[in-house]
């Protein structure tokens, strides 16, 4: 009898576990592409009057944004799945990453809208790799800039945009609470250059209540070649 009752505190104890399991589980928060939390980067006032989410026309006429705010609200956890470098792409070699472009624009609220798949996101109402002003790149923290908090300054970053490859220099990265991002300069070449490639995604804690992370990385990077 002695060892029956054992047997049953013991198989007591072991499903009181797995409750615990699936209730840890099933807390957890689940992100789809298809089920968004939150839309991307608010615009500066100035970008919302002219930029547009439309083809290849906003592109060639690249801008540069010196207003700045703290309107700004973060892109969803992305949904992972495969995707092929061709045409346009983005190489850091430092940190073996290499991926493609896609151009986006903005959403219907006037978000930097974000690619939902494994890909970097260029903003159409940016400049243009190889011209002046800054080109904005954005990608998913769950997603294609999993490594991004790895870029330190002084490595180079590749892009082959338009058929041309041009070379960048990464000379500042800095992590911002989310509240005082400064979109204006997250737009804007750092620096004296004429040239830059701005490359932005979540960092920080993962924030249940807001949908969102607490913290963006911004990495700034001037054309070397």
């Amino acid at each position: 009898m002695q060892r029956r009752t054992s047997l049953l505190s013991a198989f007591a104890a072991l499903m009181v576990g797995v409750n615990l399991c699936v209730t840890v589980w099933a807390a957890t928060p689940a992100y789809s592409s298809e089920n968004p939390h939150t839309q991307e980067l608010a615009l500066p006032q100035a970008a919302q009057n002219s930029s547009q989410n439309s083809p290849s026309s906003s592109i060639s006429k690249p801008q540069v944004f010196t207003a700045s705010t703290k309107n700004v609200s973060a892109a969803q956890p992305a949904k992972p799945r495969a995707a092929a470098v061709v045409g346009n792409s983005l190489s850091i070699p430092s940190i073996g990453f290499q991926s493609s472009i896609i151009e986006v624009g903005v959403t219907a609220t006037n978000n930097i809208d974000v690619p939902s798949s494994l890909q970097v996101g260029h903003w159409i109402g940016s400049a243009r790799p190889g011209v002046d002003g800054a080109a904005f790149l954005d990608g998913h923290v769950d997603g294609v800039f999993a490594k991004l908090h790895s870029v330190r300054e002084g490595q180079i970053i590749s892009v082959n945009y338009g058929g041309q490859t041009f070379k960048y220099r990464v000379v500042h990265t800095e992590t911002v609470p989310l509240v005082d991002i400064d979109m204006g300069k997250a737009l804007s070449v750092y620096g004296d250059g004429s040239q830059g490639l701005n490359l932005m995604t979540c960092a920080g804690t993962y924030v249940a209540t807001q949908g969102t992370y607490d913290h963006r990385l911004v990495v700034y990077a001037v054309r070397v070649s």
